[in-house]
């Protein structure tokens, strides 16, 4: 998906939130499925290539976007509690992957409630490949 439908996506999920007939258990979980798109697009983005980092730049901002309309969304169910922790959780990726014993004590807290969360729900889809190799 490019990232001009990942933000027209994003508009779309925003309407529908702000709708009578809308789920916002809905939203907040096609809100995950769109950052992961976007994860994909970065991940399909040649490091070497200079003119690929106003694309790059592009997509972190739409998935900064993509998390203050998640973040704006109030949670009716664990799983969405869940959800919005995903969110966190990919948008903090590099950081947890590099150093995870090094987190701040409070993100260590968050993460240890997300990775608790995702395993009390059988939701493994959330999780890293970094996060199912955890001992805990």
């Amino acid at each position: 998906m490019s990232i001009s439908a990942i933000r027209s996506k994003t508009q779309e999920i925003e309407r529908l939130a702000q709708s009578e007939t809308g789920s916002v258990h809905d939203c907040l979980k096609l809100l995950l499925e769109l950052f992961s798109e976007a994860e994909q697009v970065l991940d399909q983005i040649d490091a070497n290539d200079e003119r690929a980092f106003r694309l790059r730049d592009e997509v972190i901002e739409t998935q900064a976007q993509i998390l203050n309309k998640a973040a704006a969304l109030k949670a009716p169910l664990i799983r969405d509690a869940l959800y919005k922790l995903a969110l966190w959780r990919w948008w903090s990726a590099s950081e947890i992957d590099a150093k995870p014993d090094a987190m701040c004590p409070a993100d260590a807290v968050v993460y240890s409630a997300f990775l608790d969360l995702a395993e009390i729900l059988g939701e493994r889809g959330v999780l890293t490949d970094q996060d199912l190799t955890q001992k805990r």
